[in-house]
């Protein structure tokens, strides 16, 4: 079994064995034209975390094992366990610490955090200091902070799909058919080109893609949150804005 994302936002089961068939596709990122950059299993292959560029996670829970019968099977073998917005920019890496049972993100804001895998947040790297087997020490050990996911949004993908009556999901998120696959399965690339799209559909995606750069132009722009940039986290002493280097060295400052 192989998972795979992309681009699309999307994320992809293929059953490797033999000719490499592709068995159904899941939802992956949140809001139009966001993609899924990161993705992780745990060592038992129970769980898999996804992270997008919108800064959300998804855990799949797979406990239950994966049903490889037929597409519609395998789709439902995938539960979602959790989902939540874990930073406010692109998560771009992902791993799990097996023994705890703990997601680490990795994100574009220049911050590490660390996660179980309900959502509860166990701190940030550089910024709190906390003892793994004790909840008090958790920044929020039972994730009342937790931010809930932005609204779903169908990508552009799925719009045309679902405009060919190729796939739909409902409105709790689950997949209507199983007709997505046959995209695929019948030979094309499930890649759309710009002659797939009406002209309304590229001027909105014209539109959304200018307004996420801005807004990834704005956040570059901004400080991270934790102390992990700062002097303070090597026990340093600031530095006075008025003092030359010379003064600092001639007076031994940091010494």
């Amino acid at each position: 079994l192989l998972l795979s994302c992309g681009g699309d936002g999307m994320i992809r089961v293929w059953h490797i064995a033999g000719t490499g068939r592709l068995m159904c596709t899941l939802p992956g990122a949140q809001g139009k034209l966001e993609q899924v950059g990161s993705i992780c299993c745990n060592q038992s292959h129970e769980f898999f975390v996804t992270g997008d560029s919108s800064g959300h996670l998804r855990v799949w829970d797979l406990r239950e094992g994966v049903d490889m019968s037929s597409p519609e099977a395998c789709r439902a073998s995938f539960k979602q366990h959790g989902h939540w917005r874990a930073a406010e920019q692109a998560i771009l890496a992902l791993d799990i610490v097996s023994p705890h049972g703990l997601i680490i993100a990795g994100c574009r804001d220049h911050n590490v955090t660390l996660w179980t895998l309900d959502g509860a947040i166990v701190g940030i790297l550089g910024d709190d200091m906390w003892d793994i087997h004790d909840l008090r020490t958790w920044r929020d050990p039972h994730g009342e902070t937790k931010e809930e996911p932005m609204e779903e949004q169908d990508s552009l993908y799925l719009q045309a799909q679902r405009a060919e009556g190729e796939a739909g999901m409902t409105e709790t998120g689950e997949w209507s058919n199983g007709h997505v696959t046959s995209v695929f399965e019948s030979g094309g690339d499930g890649i759309l080109s710009a002659e797939d799209l009406d002209t309304d559909s590229m001027k909105l995606a014209s539109a959304l893609l200018a307004e996420k750069r801005q807004r990834q132009k704005e956040l570059s722009l901004t400080k991270p949150r934790g102390l992990h940039s700062h002097l303070r986290l090597h026990d340093l002493k600031s530095v006075p804005t008025s003092t030359n280097a010379k003064e600092l060295l001639s007076k031994g400052f940091g010494s």
